[in-house]
């Protein structure tokens, strides 16, 4: 066969096996935050000594989905001496986990993830009021080492974890709008878990997974070209040579 349908042949087996990951990265899923620091803030933060707490938010996509990236909004508050506020952040590193759900609460660890600072990339956004006190806004982002594949109508819970050398000042994940008003939050290390109101301002990035029909599509599309083009080709070798 002529070395030009080989080619062609395997470019089109080249883009359907890329196709997944060709597409650009959108936002699947959101929680946009509170104006200011309304809303019920928890803390979800751990000291060297293992002592603090752990929050968790739950999520359902509607289709198959690769999660590739996550956003989520904090601020860090000294509860102990409000004449300190505002003040620096001390996380260490953060932890990001995605877990299933067992019976409305965070079940089995799927993914966990331990992120430096320096990885994060950290945005300041304001200094809002928090009982009376100053904090420091952010927002946070971190780009997952490898994607997380979750199922389409199927729920999941995300938790941010700020470990830092001491509790105090602590990092509270911030309040948005979700569907069902709830957060879980252990307690550590004892675990004891806490059913908290209000929902976290987190986001999730990635791709959806086409579905098989959509694949085989793209398959039948490539396969037709390469057919029409070798029969082309075929074609103008009986054509007369006209001079």
């Amino acid at each position: 066969m002529n070395r030009h349908f080989y080619t062609l042949a395997a470019a089109s087996i080249l883009i359907v096996s890329n196709l997944q990951t060709a597409k650009a990265d959108i936002l699947l899923y959101e929680q946009a935050p509170f104006n200011n620091v309304t809303g019920f803030s928890w803390t979800s933060d751990l000291d060297n000594g293992g002592n603090g707490f752990q929050s968790f938010d739950n999520f359902e996509l509607t289709a198959d989905s690769m999660i590739t990236n996550v956003r989520w909004q904090g601020f860090y508050w000294d509860s102990i001496t409000p004449g300190n506020n505002p003040v620096v952040a001390e996380t260490v590193t953060w932890d990001i986990s995605f877990w299933s759900d067992s019976g409305g609460e965070p079940g089995a660890a799927i993914k966990t993830e331990n992120f430096s600072v320096a990885s994060i990339n950290s945005t300041f956004l304001f200094n809002g009021n928090f009982s009376g006190d100053s904090v420091p806004v952010f927002e946070f982002e971190a780009h997952l080492s490898s994607p997380i594949q979750v199922n389409g109508g199927q729920t999941y819970w995300f938790s941010t974890l700020s470990r830092s050398v001491s509790f105090n000042p602590l990092f509270s994940w911030k309040a948005g709008f979700g569907p069902d008003d709830l957060t879980i939050q252990d307690i550590l290390p004892s675990g004891e878990r806490l059913v908290r109101q209000g929902d976290r301002a987190f986001a999730l990035e990635g791709r959806v997974i086409p579905e098989p029909a959509s694949l085989v599509l793209w398959g039948l599309g490539a396969v037709l070209m390469v057919v029409i083009t070798r029969v082309r080709w075929r074609a103008e070798d009986w054509l007369p040579i006209k001079n």
